[in-house]
């Protein structure tokens, strides 16, 4: 007669105390049984000469994970997961399959990636794990996923020229402005500059200096930060008395035979590029964009920059006519579905 017997479990029996042969085997066994290629457990070690899957690295929790788009970017962001010791760098893989048999493979030091240059209208998936120092790899984040918007494109290009003079005394006043028909979209616009300061003789001044506020509007509404360019020239004229420049710099001295005489003519023109960045425009047809300047009172900059000017032989006038030059207009609208 045979006999049953019923044994009860050992509560010692535990898996980090098997040999590493029937540890690798159960993996592999419970690997086949998952199916889906990114899920199982045998895809999840990479065996190498210095990297080896082990069981203790912490696993980045599904929960912790938090995946945001904007326009053709994934931005990823996790929390650390606990017990994370002996680190070195996060993995990530991520493709536009859901089983990842083609992927693309980054690494970050810190918890978070960035995904960009994306396809319009298209789902991509990642998995994120934890590499160690002593070549160690986790399990992989269960996959998660995040779907780009489809979207659209608008701009223009305007070249033409314009000039203008600000006089010290005129409010904001317009020096471009642009009729434009928008998609509904985020637009991004910009403008190149020049800034010279008007040469104007003045028997009690030898150095001019203008200081000018900029600032965007769109429909006559005001957009975005102001713009400050600071520009200055000397006096067009022979070198002579009243016309040289006498100045120092505090790391020269107040020696009168350290002073820095520059004597004729002495010009600083700015030049750049004004941008404002993601203006979201309606279709309310057409907008003006306008771009506004103004002379800044003497108040505003009592001395320009670090130098000394000798009271005796060099008079500063400041608030001084802006010579304005503007061209290569560019507008970039994005319109992104919901």
């Amino acid at each position: 007669m045979s006999q049953y017997f019923k044994t009860r479990p050992n509560q010692n029996v535990r898996l980090r105390k098997w040999a590493p042969g029937r540890v690798a085997q159960l993996k592999l066994f419970l690997g086949h049984l998952e199916g889906a290629i990114n899920n199982s457990l045998a895809a999840q070690v990479q065996q190498s000469a210095t990297r080896f899957f082990s069981e203790f690295v912490p696993k980045v929790p599904i929960q912790d994970i938090d995946a945001e788009v904007e326009y053709r970017e994934i931005r990823i962001k996790f929390e650390i997961p606990r017990g994370l010791k002996n680190f070195l760098f996060y993995e990530a893989d991520f493709g536009i399959t859901e089983i990842l048999s083609v992927f693309e493979r980054i690494s970050s030091p810190i918890a978070s990636f960035v995904l960009t240059n994306l396809i319009d209208g298209t789902t991509y998936f990642m998995r994120i794990r934890v590499v160690q120092k002593n070549g160690n790899v986790g399990l992989w984040s269960d996959t998660f996923s995040a779907t780009t918007p489809f979207s659209q494109g608008f701009g223009l290009y305007d070249g033409t020229e314009v000039q203008h003079m600000v006089t010290r005394t005129s409010p904001f006043v317009p020096v471009f402005a642009r009729s434009y028909n928008a998609i509904g979209g985020k637009a991004y616009y910009s403008i190149d500059f020049e800034v010279r300061t008007q040469n104007k003789r003045d028997a009690t001044n030898n150095l001019l200096w203008t200081n000018v506020e900029f600032q965007w509007f769109l429909d006559d509404n005001q957009v975005g930060q102001n713009f400050l360019v600071s520009t200055y020239r000397t006096i067009s004229f022979p070198s002579g008395i009243g016309n040289d420049i006498s100045a120092r710099t505090t790391d020269i001295g107040s020696f009168p035979s350290d002073k820095l005489i520059l004597p004729g003519t002495l010009e600083l023109k700015r030049t750049g590029t004004f941008v404002q960045k993601f203006t979201t425009l309606n279709t309310t047809n057409p907008h003006t964009i306008e771009l506004k300047a103004r002379i800044l009172p003497e108040s505003f900059h009592p001395s320009p920059n670090d130098w000394l000017f000798e009271a005796s032989e060099t008079v500063v006038t400041y608030d001084k006519n802006a010579f304005i030059t503007l061209n290569n207009f560019n507008i970039f609208e994005v319109l992104v579905s919901k």
